[in-house]
């Protein structure tokens, strides 16, 4: 949670938004599916559902910089806990449709 809230002061993010993120790591986390998963692509897709359920615009440019992390790695990470985020709280529930929302917006 610290790496959470750390990551949201930087990116001057909303407290409401902060929350849901909190709520979404510890049912992730208490999933016990993601064990061995890099802490930053975590923390960076965890942010991203999170502001996407709140409806915070958040530039997914920055947050990758400041996660160093990429779109395989979130991708990936995504396909993992897909099944434990809300129904249809992202992108469709479809990584194809995440992956290019994401590289349009990184013009990739």
């Amino acid at each position: 949670m610290k790496v959470l809230q750390e990551l949201c002061d930087k990116l001057n993010i909303k407290s409401n938004t902060f929350q849901k993120a909190c709520e979404l790591s510890s049912k992730i986390e208490n999933s016990g599916e993601t064990k061995g998963s890099k802490i930053n692509v975590k923390t960076a897709t965890i942010l991203l559902i999170a502001c996407k359920l709140t409806d915070n615009q958040k530039d997914v440019k920055e947050i990758f910089k400041i996660c160093n992390t990429d779109i395989k790695e979130i991708n990936k990470f995504y396909k993992k806990i897909k099944h434990l985020v809300p129904c249809g709280a992202i992108f469709n529930s479809s990584c194809t449709k995440f992956t290019d929302t994401v590289s349009k917006q990184l013009n990739l």
